[in-house]
């Protein structure tokens, strides 16, 4: 595995994450594309040894200041995952949002770790068939200087 380098979305990235991934049935039937195509920021993050796409991940804007965050790792970035891990967290902080909400797949325990570490709070109970798949998520939220609490 050689770096990693950063470049925009583009559709050809989704492709490959979807051919070389596990679960690639579930990333290329349950409307991504139409996801990530609408997202204020999205990137790939590539192998530049093999060129492979290891991860592409990005943000909506609901409205300015809230974000909603989406990350498709694809199954071969064990190697990499701290690279990606530490890139992501550079984002978050680049992005400055006063929230920045996540859902992430209730039987993606991994997942769901990840975005604890990353310093998201759950912010819901299950929610039942919540995924294009119909599996139930978890959203979590992350707070940025800008937080109020009590609706204040």
């Amino acid at each position: 595995m050689g770096d990693i380098f950063v470049t925009g979305y583009e559709p050809w990235q989704l492709e490959d994450l979807c051919a070389k991934s596990e679960k690639k049935k579930d990333l290329k039937d349950l409307g991504y594309y139409h996801h990530i195509s609408f997202a204020d920021h999205a990137h790939a993050a590539i192998d530049s040894q093999t060129g492979e796409v290891l991860a592409i991940a990005g943000v909506h804007m609901c409205w300015p200041g809230r974000y909603e965050a989406f990350a498709l790792l694809g199954s071969k970035t064990q190697g990499q995952f701290f690279r990606i891990h530490r890139l992501v967290s550079k984002f978050i902080k680049f992005l400055d949002a006063k929230r920045l909400e996540c859902v992430v797949d209730s039987d993606f325990v991994e997942g769901q770790r990840w975005v604890k570490t990353l310093g998201f709070e759950l912010q819901s109970l299950r929610m039942d068939s919540y995924l294009p798949n119909g599996n139930a998520a978890y959203m979590y939220a992350k707070f940025g200087s800008g937080r109020t609490r009590g609706g204040g």
